[in-house]
């Protein structure tokens, strides 16, 4: 979910492909450091501080995908106040190849 989130909210081809690159390469250096989590000591505890760790990580990032929802609701709602709905200017704008914060047409899927 959250690679689909990321490239939906994402306008322009620059801003798409480098943050594209960021998720990915922080989705490859997790990887790489999960399996440092557990402690070959732990095996017949079933890893009690692998466990606790994990459970933080996700809280992590459970919460940080809800503050990510409420930021992305937050700007379409001050978009929609704005009044740009307007028809003609969005089908201008959109294949102008504008960022998502550059074109005030633009609304975040979330």
């Amino acid at each position: 979910m959250r690679l689909a989130v990321m490239t939906s909210n994402t306008a322009g081809y620059t801003k798409r492909a480098f943050t594209t690159t960021i998720v990915w390469g922080a989705y490859y250096t997790t990887n790489d450091i999960a399996p440092l989590l557990f402690k070959t000591t732990e095996v017949g505890q079933h890893y009690p501080s692998t466990m606790i760790s994990l459970v933080v990580l996700l809280s992590v990032s459970v919460m940080a995908m809800l503050g990510l929802c409420w930021y992305l609701q937050s700007c379409n709602k001050k978009r929609d106040q704005m009044g740009l709905a307007d028809e003609f200017k969005a089908n201008r704008t959109a294949f102008a190849d504008l960022t998502d914060k550059d074109n005030p047409n633009f609304r975040y899927p979330w």
